[in-house]
């Protein structure tokens, strides 16, 4: 006579759970399911975390580009130390590729640093 195939599961209280192959499966397939639902929670935690950090440097940023009212274009660029402010006015600007040709030097490796850190 052939006997089927039993899995063997030992139970945090020491006891046993023996189950057939079909039972096992099922079994693993639930516990999959579970596994991925809580993944699932975390990711989504972790998403609006960053979410809320996002929208509050974005606010930072904004604040730290609004101008003072008057004064030329160049003067107000000229005033911009940080990559993250001058990402945020090229992106605000009606023509990036004119108000990048107003960079200065230091200005222009801020910015490209700032580029190559918020594209990692």
């Amino acid at each position: 006579r052939k006997y089927p195939l039993q899995w063997v599961e030992r139970l945090g209280d020491r006891s046993r759970v023996f189950r057939s192959a079909r039972a096992e499966e099922k079994v693993a397939r639930l516990y999959c399911e579970a596994k991925q639902k809580r993944l699932d929670a975390v990711y989504a935690r972790v998403r609006s975390r960053l979410e809320k950090e996002w929208t509050l440097d974005e606010a930072r940023v904004k604040r730290k580009t609004v101008q003072r009212k008057g004064g030329t274009l160049r003067s107000r660029l000229a005033q911009l130390d940080c990559g993250e402010a001058i990402y945020e006015a090229l992106l605000s600007a009606p023509d990036p590729n004119g108000l990048e040709d107003l960079l200065s030097s230091s200005q222009q490796r801020l910015i490209g640093n700032y580029r190559l850190r918020r594209d990692e």
